[in-house]
């Protein structure tokens, strides 16, 4: 179970944060590279959604969602906020194909 480690990473265990990347690290990076479609920018979004995990930990609340669904929101917002720096969202085209801005 996550949750155990959010109340103890709360609390300042750096352990627990430790333990947290090591279990959730690999879902959160697929999510965020499917999402930038960068590996290096992907790196960047899940450290960033650690980040935010460990600043954030007094605030989660388990009767709101698991931890790995809090983690997957804050690496989406985190890998959306990326691409709107970059400004390398992209509209989709004629079948449902990316165009980019700059185009």
């Amino acid at each position: 179970p996550l949750a155990p480690l959010v109340a103890r990473m709360g609390a300042g265990d750096e352990a627990a944060l430790s333990q947290l990347y090591d279990s959730a690290i690999n879902a959160i990076y697929a999510l965020a590279s499917r999402i930038v479609r960068d590996p290096h920018l992907a790196e960047e979004v899940a450290e960033d959604t650690f980040f935010s995990a460990w600043r954030d930990a007094k605030r989660y609340d388990a009767s709101r969602g698991r931890v790995m669904t809090w983690l997957m929101i804050m690496c989406r917002s985190r890998a959306l906020d990326a691409l709107r720096r970059l400004d390398l969202l992209v509209d989709r085209g004629e079948g449902n194909q990316p165009i980019r801005r700059d185009a």
